[in-house]
């Protein structure tokens, strides 16, 4: 990432109104956790080049990943008025306005998204997870379903799936959905921490431990897996002493 970083600024040198050079550095950035340089130098390919659809686009991810939510939502926007078949610009919109809770529009933007890009296993994921937050689990789970139709190796359907077996009470379901994700990628802290929460809500307090021992190991800086540690500790304890 840094070599390209220090190409895509020698392109800049040589051609200071490169509108894509300036996008695709924003990327770099973005990815190198460089978010204000980023942001600076996606705005300057929209300045050169104001109808740049991916660059307004790109723009949404930097303030997404900034947590300015309102403002990514604006960008995602002005790439779709550009570029109306834009399905990642759907798709992305969709996510945001979920979590501003403008859950039927999020529904719409995901869509579209699908409408135009059938095969767009994120975009189905995105409409589970927004299906799920609307307590339509039928309907979520055959969105998320078609995600790993399209995707078998897409972890984050699975643990969404998961999510869905639990609060259907499908609860053997849920345990080896949890575990496929975890056969897929094996240092991905989320899934043992799903699957610990499985555990411990079916008070199997010395196997949700282990997984959540795993899931520190694996996402230490995570503060929801730290505090379900310590919480875990403490039921533990009580429960080998015979407590609960």
């Amino acid at each position: 990432l840094q070599e390209a970083e220090v190409s895509y600024r020698s392109a800049i040198e040589i051609n200071p109104n490169y509108a894509e050079a300036y996008s695709n550095l924003g990327i770099i950035l973005k990815d190198l956790g460089k978010l204000q340089e980023a942001e600076l130098s996606t705005r300057k390919a929209i300045e050169i080049k104001p109808n740049y659809a991916e660059a307004h686009a790109n723009l949404g991810s930097i303030l997404t990943n900034q947590k300015r939510l309102q403002e990514a939502e604006v960008s995602y926007r002005s790439a779709i008025e550009i570029n109306p078949n834009y399905a990642e610009a759907y798709s992305n919109l969709g996510t945001i306005l979920k979590v501003l809770g403008k859950s039927k529009e999020a529904e719409l933007s995901t869509c579209k998204a699908i409408e135009i890009k059938p095969d767009f296993a994120e975009a189905h994921a995105n409409l589970g997870s927004i299906l799920t937050s609307q307590k339509r689990l039928q309907e979520a789970e055959l969105s998320t379903r078609k995600a790993i139709e399209l995707n078998s190796n897409y972890v984050k359907a699975y643990l969404n799936l998961g999510e869905i077996y639990r609060k259907q009470k499908k609860l053997q379901k849920a345990e080896l959905t949890f575990l496929r994700a975890i056969e897929i990628n094996p240092k991905f802290g989320q899934s043992y921490f799903q699957l610990s929460k499985l555990y411990s809500k079916q008070n199997e307090y010395i196997k949700a431990n282990k997984q959540i021992n795993l899931a520190i190991k694996y996402d230490p800086n995570n503060h929801l897996i730290q505090g379900e540690l310590t919480r875990l500790k403490l039921l533990l304890s009580m429960y080998k002493e015979g407590k609960i």
